[in-house]
């Protein structure tokens, strides 16, 4: 995820991580869980290694 001015601003305020995450995902942050699906779509590795690496997320 790229450190913009804004996220930094947010960072430095203490804002909290649900407010972070909302700016985050509208500048076009995925998480590691959404790029490894991204990679199972694409054939470049499976939806079980995805699993076993990372585990299941929790609440999405």
């Amino acid at each position: 995820m790229p450190i913009t001015p804004v996220i930094r601003q947010l960072i430095s305020a203490n804002t909290d991580v649900e407010s972070l995450e909302t700016h985050a995902r509208q500048a076009g942050m995925r998480t590691l869980f959404e790029n490894g699906c991204l990679a199972v779509e694409q054939g470049l590795t499976t939806f079980e290694e995805l699993i076993r690496v990372l585990g299941m997320p929790h609440g999405e």
